[in-house]
């Protein structure tokens, strides 16, 4: 790593504390090495990971079950950092995902099965960790991926609480222009590379998660998602992503959830929804939410990262149901 790269790492780690300062939060962080899973038939593919795992400072009651965060496509943890706190009395835990935050370049090939990656990553955190069970809650892609992990292995979590259309879970899952253009080999991986103002950053993210959504938080909370975005190995990882997720059409029908395997989910669900929900409206996926036998649904007057927009709501009904 060099000298210009340590320097932003550094400036990514202090807006986080600063952020957390203002929530009333600290955080601890360990780097730990995973199998990466998912290894196609053929390419070259790494045999492990290094991911970042941050463990928030909430007062970790070690007889509940740790709460894991997991945040979206080109996103970073601490856009959850506000939901974070109402946690206090639990062991919060936040991963960013390979290539992601301050986690190792990740290069997902062509042919990769995106739930073999996941299960691997996320086995090896928990192991790595010494969790057994956990409570899940995913925005977006990481509502995807929680919705992966319980499927897989329902013994190990006790509730799921999805914020937000869950990524590609659910084909009806609309893309905005810039992610159908970042789904395009090569294309994606140029975009994610053109050099952006810290405003275009914002404005771009407003797109996605509701136009002004980041006006009532501290600029860190931006601020975090710009330095990462910077990092090297950060286009080439996220814009494999959404090749592997996406085609310039839609979905890949190959990611997606049928409903037969969320008519088997057997934990309580949560989903907390924005009304205005720029990927995925909770009518349009009635038929989904209905099919998961124990699930809860709150809609909020909110987008894509409803939290943000109304963060008394969203927390009480995280809290109310994670504490139930």
């Amino acid at each position: 790593m060099s000298g210009q790269d340590t320097a932003l790492d550094a400036s990514l780690r202090a807006a986080e504390a600063r952020l957390l300062e203002h929530l009333g939060l600290s955080a601890t962080e360990q780097m730990i090495t995973v199998p990466a899973g998912g290894r196609p038939a053929s390419g070259r593919m790494p045999a492990e990971v290094t991911v970042r795992v941050l463990d928030i400072g909430t007062g970790p009651d070690l007889t509940k079950t740790p709460v894991l965060f997991l945040h979206g496509i080109a996103s970073a943890s601490a856009a959850a950092f506000p939901l974070m706190k109402e946690l206090a009395g639990r062991r919060v835990l936040a991963l960013d995902w390979p290539g992601h935050g301050l986690s190792g370049e990740y290069v997902l090939p062509a042919g990769t099965d995106i739930r073999q990656h996941v299960l691997a990553v996320l086995r090896g955190v928990l192991a790595e960790l010494g969790i057994t069970t956990v409570d899940l809650v995913g925005h977006s892609l990481g509502g995807q991926f929680s919705l992966f992990f319980t499927i897989a292995e329902p013994q190990r979590v006790r509730r799921l609480v999805l914020l937000g259309a869950p990524g590609g879970a659910f084909a009806q899952m609309r893309s905005v222009p810039m992610m159908r253009v970042a789904a395009i080999p090569g294309v994606g991986k140029a975009l994610l590379r053109m050099p952006a103002s810290r405003r275009q950053y914002r404005r771009n993210t407003e797109v996605m998660l509701g136009k002004g959504v980041l006006g009532r938080w501290p600029g860190e909370l931006a601020e975090v998602g710009y330095l990462a975005a910077r990092r090297p190995g950060f286009a080439s990882s996220v814009a494999s992503f959404f090749t592997c997720l996406a085609t310039p059409a839609g979905v890949r029908k190959q990611v997606t959830i049928p409903l037969a395997d969320l008519a088997g989910i057997t934990v309580p669900v949560l989903l907390i929804w924005g009304d205005k929900d720029v990927f995925l409206s909770a009518a349009r996926a009635a038929e989904q939410i209905g099919a998961i036998p124990n699930a809860t649904l709150v809609t909020i007057s909110g987008g894509h990262a409803p939290w943000l927009d109304e963060p008394d709501q969203a927390g009480a009904a995280l809290a109310d149901f994670l504490t139930a």
